[in-house]
């Protein structure tokens, strides 16, 4: 991002949340006491990125409703050959944001069977071609 020749029109925060499996309090926390007003921000959650199970990555919302981000996330990966699918899932750190108005998505690849936060839940089972996918699509929504 730092070296692309436009910048980006809106700032940039990465946060790295703690708390997701007690209750989402770290990113609940920044939602109630954002850096930035959150009014014209937009949440893109990476969680469980780049699993070796044979599984599209999911671009999930918070909520069943309409979601330009999810929308223009899903017309990026088709456009970059990216297999996803819809889904929704409330219990990650979008949920914080999603709840504050902010449209918010996960991306998410859901292995809830591969050793799924247990001790078999290990680095040799990250995909890193995956995981550049993934990171190719959420460069290409900042690029547009």
């Amino acid at each position: 991002i730092k070296n692309s020749e436009t910048p980006p029109k809106k700032t940039i925060i990465f946060a790295a949340f703690n708390g997701e499996e007690a209750g989402l309090s770290g990113s609940l926390h920044y939602a109630d006491n954002p850096i930035y007003p959150l009014d014209k921000a937009v949440m893109i959650n990476m969680d469980m990125i780049g699993c070796s199970a044979d599984i599209p990555i999911s671009i999930a919302t918070s909520k069943p409703i309409a979601n330009k981000l999810q929308d223009d996330l899903m017309g990026y990966a088709e456009a970059l050959n990216i297999e996803y699918k819809p889904s929704i899932i409330a219990r990650s750190d979008h949920d914080s944001f999603s709840q504050k108005g902010v449209e918010s998505v996960c991306l998410i690849n859901e292995d809830w069977l591969n050793g799924y936060h247990s001790p078999y839940d290990t680095l040799e089972d990250v995909d890193f071609k995956k995981m550049e996918q993934i990171v190719l699509l959420v460069l290409h929504y900042i690029d547009n």
